[in-house]
């Protein structure tokens, strides 16, 4: 069976100095030039196989094939895998912006205001007034649901899993004026 596009080096075995690398194609054969005269280990690995290692002289500035190379499949047993990744810290949309707790917020926090003071735009004042960049007109949402500052303040960091903030615009006044 071809093994297609596992990574070949050619190595100096006077130094150990990677002379060049390249990748085999669809149909596992590979190139390299010009390669000067010397001695060299060639290299092949790819995922599933083990590496193969072999000593080639090269003693002419014609071709020199390698010949067919034969790679041995291996497993890997894993006695444990664990994927973690960080998680989204906030999501904007057209209304709204959803900030989503993280394990270093919630480990700097003792209340609910302390979990607010972390948002991007959040000022609370010694009162423990809330305001979204200077503005007091905002909605507070925690999980999805409409809080106010008094019970943010008695939540449990550990409790909350996002909070949303809307500004809500200040209504407008439109009419005419008579003319004078």
């Amino acid at each position: 069976m071809v093994v297609p596009f596992a990574n070949v080096a050619l190595i100096k075995v006077t130094d150990s100095t990677l002379l060049d690398g390249t990748m085999a194609d669809e149909n596992g054969e590979f190139k390299m030039s010009p390669v000067p005269m010397g001695k060299y280990k060639l290299v092949a690995m790819v995922i599933g196989y083990k590496p193969y290692t072999e000593c080639i002289d090269v003693v002419s500035k014609d071709v020199t094939y390698a010949g067919i190379i034969l790679l041995q499949d291996t497993a890997i047993v894993l006695k444990e895998a664990v994927i973690s990744t960080d998680r989204l810290k906030a999501k904007s949309e057209r209304d709204k912006t959803v900030f989503f707790m993280t394990k270093k917020m919630l480990d700097a926090s003792n209340t609910g205001t302390d979990v607010l003071k972390l948002i991007p735009g959040i000022q609370v004042d010694l009162m423990q007034n809330i305001s979204l960049e200077g503005s007091q007109n905002i909605l507070i949402f925690v999980d999805g649901k409409e809080r106010d500052r008094s019970f943010i303040s008695q939540l449990n960091p550990r409790q909350i899993d996002n909070v949303e903030i809307i500004s809500i615009p200040l209504p407008t006044m439109t009419g005419l004026l008579p003319a004078l």
